[in-house]
């Protein structure tokens, strides 16, 4: 999604800088959603054990 959003919207017209910077942000986009869903997760075991 990231790639697609960078090449078409972002750098329009710099297909190579919209493939490099897609490719940060695709990576972006997976490590925030680890990183939400293991917070969600640590979250939930915590207050089920209380």
């Amino acid at each position: 999604m990231g790639l697609l959003i960078s090449v078409f919207i972002s750098h329009r017209g710099h297909l190579v800088a919209g493939i490099f910077m897609g490719w940060f942000y695709g990576y972006a986009a997976i490590g925030s959603y680890a990183s939400l869903k293991t917070s969600i997760v640590s979250y939930l075991k915590k207050v089920r054990r209380e």
